[in-house]
C-alpha cells in the first residue's frame, strides 16, 4: 500500500472520512445497502438567506491545472485508488456517487442515525461480537480487530494529504451539498462541526455493556446510548482504535479549519 489515507473518509473517509465501518450495533450480518435515495430538493426551514462562512477554504487549483493538458479532470475514486491501490479501494469503498456518499455521511454523523445506504465505505468484516460479563453482555475485546483494515487506511494517508485532496475537489463537495438540499450552506463548515462532534466522543473504557431489546444491540448506559451516530462508531471500535482515529481527525481539522469567522453579533 502506498504511503499517503481515510476519513474522509468516511469522513475523506473516512471520514473524510473518515469512515470507519459506519454501522450501528448489529448482532449479525448486515444486508446489502439499499439504492441511493434521490437528493432532496427542498431547502431546510430556517436557513439564513446569506449564511456566514465560518471556516473558509483556500481556492483549489483549477481542474485544468490539476490534470494534464487535454485530459479529462480526475475523479476522486481515481485519486484514492492511486493512494491505496485500486484493488484495496475496490474492496473497501463504494465508488458510485462517492462524493455524494461522503457528503451525506459527513452531514449525518452528528445526528442520532446515519443511513447505511449512504456510507462511502463497505461494512467491516465479520459480525458484531459480544461476550458475557456477569449477568450482562459487553462488547467483546476481539471486536476491535474487525477494524484493522480501516485503521490501516487511516494510518496510510497523512491528514495533510487528505486535506489537499479534499481542497482540490472541494467545488464538487460543495455542489453535492447543494444537491442534498442546502443551496446556501457551506459544506466545510458542516465538516468542521462533524469533526468537532467526533472529537467530543465520551471517553468510555471497556467493558461497555450492551443490551438487545429487539433486533439490534444498543448501549446499556443511557449517556452512551444518547451519543451521535458517529460517536457510537468510535465507541464500538475500542479505545485504542478510537484514540488513533481521534488523533488523525484532530490533525485533519487543523488543515480544514485554519480560520474561523465570528458569527454575526458574536465576539471578535
Amino acid at each position: 500500500m502506498k504511503r499517503s489515507t481515510i476519513l474522509i473518509l468516511a469522513l475523506l473517509a473516512t471520514l473524510l472520512g473518515v469512515g470507519l465501518g459506519f454501522y450501528l450495533l448489529r448482532p449479525a450480518q448486515t444486508p446489502p445497502p439499499a439504492p441511493l435515495p434521490e437528493a432532496a430538493p427542498a431547502v431546510p426551514l430556517g436557513e439564513p438567506a446569506e449564511p456566514v462562512i465560518r471556516h473558509p477554504l483556500p481556492e483549489p487549483a483549477t481542474e485544468t491545472e490539476a490534470s494534464a493538458p487535454n485530459s479529462p479532470p480526475p475523479e476522486l475514486a481515481d485519486i484514492l485508488g492511486g493512494q491505496f491501490g485500486m484493488e484495496v479501494f475496490a474492496r473497501l469503498f463504494f465508488s458510485d456517487k462517492l462524493i455524494l456518499r461522503i457528503v451525506a455521511t459527513v452531514d449525518n454523523l452528528p445526528r442520532p442515525e446515519a443511513p447505511v445506504s449512504m456510507f462511502p465505505l463497505r461494512p467491516v468484516a465479520g459480525s458484531f461480537r459480544v461476550a458475557p460479563h456477569g449477568e450482562d453482555k459487553v462488547i467483546a475485546p476481539e471486536n476491535a480487530v474487525r477494524y484493522a483494515q480501516h485503521m490501516a487506511l487511516l494510518q496510510a494517508l497523512p491528514p495533510a494529504t487528505a486535506a489537499r485532496i479534499y481542497i482540490q475537489f472541494y467545488p464538487r463537495f460543495q455542489q453535492a451539498y447543494r444537491e442534498l438540499g442546502y443551496p446556501k450552506a457551506y459544506f466545510n463548515d458542516r465538516l468542521v462541526e462533524t469533526l468537532d462532534n467526533l472529537l467530543a466522543t465520551p471517553e468510555a473504557m471497556p467493558p461497555l455493556s450492551v443490551q438487545q431489546p429487539k433486533v439490534f444491540y444498543e448501549f446499556t448506559d443511557p449517556v452512551l446510548r444518547a451519543t451521535s451516530a458517529g460517536q457510537k462508531i468510535l465507541l464500538r471500535m475500542g479505545p485504542e482504535n478510537a484514540a488513533q482515529a481521534k488523533q488523525w481527525l484532530r490533525e485533519f481539522r487543523q488543515h480544514v479549519a485554519r480560520a474561523e469567522v465570528p458569527a454575526a453579533g458574536g465576539n471578535p
